[in-house]
Formats: structure tokens, C-alpha cells, sequence
């Protein structure tokens, strides 16, 4: 498929992956489809990655996030349909619905952005493209603001600096020394 410490395809995924995250970001009717297809190709690019720097906690670290962030989307699709029923408006039961729900699907974004930023720390060790570091700590401040609204705009930040963080891959790692504190 490719040449081992090879980031171009690592690249061109996670370029199409994060413009997908950032379209859905910025068109917010585009759909869930589109997130979870930039997701599959960011999950490409990182294990690209991971596999061209010899170091399985990229990889691992990002699933993690990923497996979070897909829960999270399933449990918001489950969560708008149950919640806003004819039957719960009657009973009174939207709002304790409405806030429960919210607590769950804000935990399992603050998982999968601390594990996000764990990968992107890795990444930007590997790949000297300081702008991963700056990217995953961005994600884990936008999803604890996320219960101001305020994290809604770093979010989207974070998403923007995501492609710019893709498009400064260089060919290949830097190094494929495991990094002093990794964990």
C-alpha cells in the first residue's frame, strides 16, 4: 500500500477528513453522515500515521476518541428522537430528559477529546507539526467550555487548526523515537 514512514496518504486523509468535520461544523444541517465519513478518514490518516512512526498508542489513543465520538453521535441521534416525543412533552419529562442527556453526551466528548489530544500530542512529537499539540489541547478546552457555549466556537477553531495541523505533515516523521512522556 505504502512505503513505510510515508505520511502522504496520512495527508490526504486527514485533509478530506477534517474539511468533511469542518463543513459539517460550518453547515450544521449537512448531516451525520458526512461527520462520521471525516471521522473514518481521520481514523486512516492517524493509523497512517501510527503505523509510518511505529508507535501503536497514536493509534490506539485516537480510537479511543473515536469509538467515544461515534457514541456520542449514535447517543444524540437516539437521545433527539426519544426526548422530543409527544408522550415526554405530556408528562413533563423534556427538560430532566433534555438535561441528562446533555451530561451524558458531554462526558463522552470530554473522553474522546482527552484521548484526541493524547494522539495529537503523540503526532506532533513524531512529526515536529506543533500545531497537533495545540490542536488536541484546543478540542479538550472546547469540549469542558462546550456547558458555556463558548466551546462551541473553540471547537470550531480547534477544527479549522486541524487542517492546517494536516496540511504541515511532512513526508516523513521526524523521528521514530517513542517521546519522553508519552502517556
Amino acid at each position: 500500500m505504502h512505503e513505510l514512514g510515508d505520511l502522504s496518504y496520512a495527508r490526504i486523509y486527514g485533509i478530506l477528513g477534517s474539511v468533511l468535520l469542518l463543513l459539517d461544523a460550518a453547515i450544521p444541517r449537512v448531516g451525520s453522515l458526512v461527520t462520521l465519513i471525516g471521522l473514518i478518514l481521520l481514523l486512516l490518516a492517524v493509523k497512517n500515521i501510527s503505523e509510518a512512526v511505529e508507535d501503536e498508542f497514536v493509534y490506539k489513543n485516537f480510537l479511543i476518541a473515536f469509538v467515544a465520538m461515534f457514541l456520542n453521535s449514535i447517543a444524540t441521534i437516539i437521545i433527539k428522537s426519544s426526548i422530543i416525543s409527544p408522550e415526554s412533552i405530556k408528562s413533563g419529562a423534556v427538560l430532566s430528559g433534555i438535561a441528562a442527556s446533555l451530561a451524558f453526551l458531554w462526558a463522552f466528548l470530554l473522553i474522546g477529546t482527552f484521548f484526541l489530544r493524547k494522539s495529537y500530542i503523540l503526532i506532533g512529537e513524531y512529526t515536529n507539526v506543533q500545531m497537533f499539540k495545540f490542536t488536541g489541547t484546543l478540542y479538550l478546552i472546547g469540549a469542558a467550555l462546550l456547558i458555556i457555549v463558548i466551546g462551541g466556537v473553540v471547537i470550531f477553531i480547534a477544527e479549522i487548526l486541524q487542517v492546517i495541523s494536516f496540511f504541515s505533515l511532512p513526508e516523513s516523521p521526524v523521528t521514530k523515537k517513542y517521546p519522553k512522556n508519552s502517556s
